[in-house]
This record gives structure tokens, C-alpha cells and sequence, in this order.
């Protein structure tokens, strides 16, 4: 089950990119955030800077 945090934080990032403009989809930002936040909760602090990457790519790549 280690694939389900990498995916929900890599599909977190490409919400937080649809929710820039030009799409009028602003709202997708918070549950962003609010997935990547349960994917980060009671991690450690290695996992979580892996997830963040991941996060980063899903939000830079698209």
C-alpha cells in the first residue's frame, strides 16, 4: 500500500495546477491541500520530503 500515498500526493499537485488560471476552478486548491495534508500525516520526516516531491512534480510537470 506504499503506491496509494505516492499516487494521492503526485494527483494533489496536478489539482493544485488545474486550479491556477486560466481555469475559473480556484476551489480545487483547498482539497489539495487537504489530500496532501492525509498523506503527510504521521509520516517521517524522509517520507515526507519524498511525498512533497512528488507533490512538487504532479504541480510543475503538467
Amino acid at each position: 500500500m506504499r503506491l496509494l500515498p505516492a499516487a494521492a500526493a503526485a494527483l494533489s499537485g496536478v489539482l493544485l495546477y488545474v486550479s491556477f488560471p486560466p481555469r475559473t476552478l480556484w476551489w480545487l486548491a483547498l482539497p489539495a491541500f487537504a489530500v496532501f495534508g492525509w498523506t503527510l500525516r504521521g509520516r517521517s520526516w524522509k517520507a515526507g520530503l519524498g511525498l512533497g516531491y512528488l507533490f512538487g512534480l504532479g504541480f510543475l510537470l503538467p
